[in-house]
This record gives structure tokens, sequence and C-alpha cells, in this order.
């Protein structure tokens, strides 16, 4: 029989073993001498994350010392480009040779993860990431080759950062930091300082600058008339009276919710897709230059107005717990999702609004008028069951703000005699008005069991009553069936 060369053998065991490589041509792991990053834990025996992109030419050279003999063991390498879960069996934490990216993460409960970080003798290092461990302080004064720095959720008070590194994106996100100079970081693209204790941020030098996000901090005001190639602005739950977006004509995702804006100037941004204001104290909301706005969520203000009808290309509009009392929507036919509970919206404006709808053709459309939580405002609209039906012939789903299924509260209902009373039922209360004082009140159920008698003491009433049934109401001589959805 015929035998195999030498090399056919090599290359089957090669599926078993992986590549086989000539002796010569064979990588060692980085000596403990040379690049290495040194990491103090704050327990040992615990899983962590890690991964590393080795610079080139260095891809098998990578190795963490996992067992803390100071010496390369199977099973320590780590793989160029791989996430790997790893257990140091001591607090002391290296990881050896020529890195181009390190990435290291402890739990992400805060319940343990690397206490300190020395990077100061891997001069390649481009990305650092230490998101989610319980540093204190960090050194990265030294790295002047970094372009992306990721150190949130830590604990850190202070940021030293390399005074000459070309930085684009860095995120210090969840920490302590009540101050930060980011004067040298011209190249700056992305900034991510939110949940911090910031009550200032001087972005003048970053003129590059398209992505930031600094909520939950205490900023009163900004200056952005330096960043005119912002596009996404995220600066939530701040405590700013005011926001200035003139100069930044290329933005087009704006949340500014959870401040204590009266104004907002959105005329320059007519790139605009996304806007949220909500929980401001604005009274009114000039949109006419946003054509390109898809998403709009307004809850929380005090609009009494609102006009979309140059935002034709609108897909979902939230603007709940305002003071409404008409809105428009027959140019808006891309709308698929309608919050409009606690507003104002009568029974004929509220006929008005669903008859502004668009039709939905794929799917369902998702409409909430009615307010079910007593902490989510005061509800003042009437969506009746009639105006329920309407708006299902349109295929809108007509739901609560809790989610639920609303099937309209009934019909107000108007008596021809000595007074026009109104009655209508939602959520369990019945809702009496337009009555003289001292009339006689009673509720009985349709087979005839009184639920509730009483005198009217002024022009108004709210009775409790089961749900899920019709009732018979008597003020004075005139009766009035209704039912209590």
């Amino acid at each position: 029989m015929k035998r195999k060369p030498l090399f056919s053998a090599l290359v089957i065991l090669s599926g078993f073993f992986g590549s086989v490589h000539p002796a010569s041509a064979q990588k060692v792991p980085a000596p403990v001498d040379g690049e290495r990053i040194i990491m103090e834990l704050s327990e040992a025996d615990v899983e962590c994350t890690i991964k590393i992109e080795a610079e080139d030419g260095y891809a098998n050279d990578i190795w963490a010392d996992l067992n803390g003999n100071g010496k390369y063991d199977s099973g320590e390498r780590l793989d160029s480009g791989e996430f790997r879960d790893v257990e140091f069996r001591q607090t002391k934490a290296i990881v050896y040779g020529k890195m181009a990216k390190f990435l290291f993460r402890g739990s992400s409960a805060g319940d343990y993860g690397a206490t300190f970080i020395d990077i100061s003798n891997c001069t390649g290092l481009t990305a650092f990431d230490c998101f989610a461990n319980l540093l204190t302080e960090l050194d990265l004064s030294k790295a002047n080759g970094l372009t992306f720095v990721n150190c949130g959720k830590n604990q850190l008070t202070k940021l030293d950062l390399p005074a000459n590194a070309d930085i684009e994106t860095l995120n210090c996100s969840k920490n302590k930091i009540t101050s930060l100079n980011l004067s040298t970081y011209t190249k700056l693209k992305e900034l991510y300082v939110g949940d911090n204790g910031l009550t200032a941020l001087d972005l003048s030098a970053n003129t590059l600058l398209e992505e930031l996000v600094y909520s939950n901090n205490e900023v009163t005001t900004i200056n952005l008339s330096a960043n005119t190639n912002l596009k996404s602005l995220y600066c939530i739950n701040n405590k700013m009276t005011g926001l200035d977006v003139a100069a930044n004509k290329e933005l087009k995702i704006l949340h500014c919710n959870n401040n204590q804006l009266t104004a907002l100037n959105l005329s320059a941004n007519t790139k605009l897709t996304t806007l949220s204001f909500f929980n401001n104290e604005l009274t009114n909301i000039d949109l006419s230059g946003n054509t390109a706005l898809e998403l709009l969520f307004c809850n929380g203000n005090k609009l009494t107005k609102l006009d979309v009808s140059a935002n034709a290309n609108l897909i979902a509009l939230q603007c709940s717990n305002n003071q409404l009392t008409a809105l428009d929507l027959s140019k808006t036919p891309k709308l698929t999702t309608l919050n409009c509970y606690s507003n104002r919206i009568k029974d004929t404006a509220m006929r008005a609004l669903i008859e502004s709808l668009p039709t939905i053709t794929e799917g369902e459309g998702r409409f909430v008028p009615y307010n079910d939580d007593e902490e989510g405002g005061e509800e003042e609209n009437v969506c009746t069951t009639e105006h329920v039906e309407m708006a299902k012939a349109k295929n809108w789903k007509v739901l609560t703000s809790w989610g639920e299924p609303f099937p309209g509260i009934t019909a107000l209902i108007s008596i021809e005699g000595e007074s026009e009373y109104s009655v209508y039922a939602q959520d369990g209360i019945l809702y009496l008005s337009g009555m003289e004082q001292g009339l006689p009140v009673q509720v009985y159920t349709v087979g005839g069991s009184m639920m509730y008698s009483s005198v009217a003491s002024g022009s108004a009433m709210e009775i409790q009553l089961p749900r899920g049934a019709a009732y018979v109401v008597r003020i004075g001589s005139h009766a009035i069936k209704t039912a209590m959805p």
C-alpha cells in the first residue's frame, strides 16, 4: 500500500490541533519583563470578562497569569479579538504582551472588579475599556496613543487623561466626577459624561463633536455654538432653563427631558428626526421647520396647542399630560402611535381627532387616550365607546396608559327638562354634572336594586360603583341608563 507523505499527515492532524507551523515560526508567550497591564482586584476567584486585540504580529503572544506563578502555563493564552471569561486565583492580575486594545469588566452589579489598573507599560495601546469596575482613581496620562477610552461605571472623582492623545471617544459616565477639562482633545467625536456631578461643561475646543450625552448631572446652561457637527444630544435630568441649538444644524436626535425649559427654538434644526422634551415647562412649540421629524415626545408640559401639520413623516407622537383641547393629525399619514391621555380633549374634539387619524393598512396602530394611573396626571379627555369604535374601524388599538384595552366611557347624555344634566362613567366612577342643589339622586341596577341615594349638594357629583355593569341613574324626575366600563 502506498504511504501518505508526511506533509499530508500533518494536514490531517491540523484538523484536530489547529494549524501546524514549522518550529522556527512558532510564537512564544510575551516575556514577563516586557509590556504588560497590571491590575489589583477586589477579590480572587471571581469571573471577570477580558478582551484584547494584539498589535500587528503579536496575536499569539498575549497571555494572562491566571494562577499567579509568574510564568506562562497551558490555558493562559488570550485569543486576540475574542471575549473571554476568566478567573484569577490571586488579587494581583497581570496580562502580558503587546496590546493595541484592552477591555476588562468586573461585575455589572458592582459587587467586584478591578480597584487599580496600571497601563503605563503598554506603549502601543489605542483603546482602553475598564467599564464596570471599582476604580477610585485612574492614571492614563502616559498613554498618548489612546483614541478610545471607556471608564464608565466606576467610582472616579477625577480623570487623568493623556495631554497629547487624539482621543475620539470618551465615556466616563456613572462616576463621581464634578469637573472635566477637555480643552486639548480637539479630535473628540463622542462624549459620554452622564450620571456624574457636573455643574458645567466647556466644549468650546471640541468642534468635531458628533454625539454628546451629559444626562443626570446638575448643568444649568451649556454653550454649544462651537459644536456645529453635533448630530445627537442627550441632556436629560439636568437643571437647564434654556437650551440654544441654533448653531447645531446637523442635529438629528435631541433628548432634553426633565429640565426646566420654558422655550425651545428648533427653527435651525431641519434635520431633526427624534425630538423628546417631556417634563419641562413649555407652553408652545413651533415644529413647522422640522419636516424630517419621525418621533415626537412632549409629555408633561403646558402645551395648549400642538401643530404637526408640517410633520408628514411623524410615526410616533406622545403628548400626554398637557392642556390640549384639540389635535389635528390629518397631515401625518405615517402615524402609528399616539399617546394623548391626560389632556382636555372633550367629546366633539375627540371625534375630530379620531376622524383625522390615518387608517392603518398594515398591523394595528396604538392609540392611548385615557389615563388609568393615579400618578399619571388628571384625566379630562372624553373618549366614549363610540369614539373607540371609530378608532378601531381605522385599525387602531385603543388602550389605557397601563396598556390595557380601553372600552371607552359612556357618552355624555343631555336630558330635556328643568335642567340639563351630563352623565358619564369611567374607571368605576360615575360623574354627574349640571345639577341643581337639593335634587335627589339615586342609582339602581337594571334589576332594581338601589346602589346609591343622596341629595345633590352642588352642581357636580362623583359616585363610585362596581365596574362591568349597567345602571339606571335618577336625578329628580329624570332617569338615565348608563354602563360602567
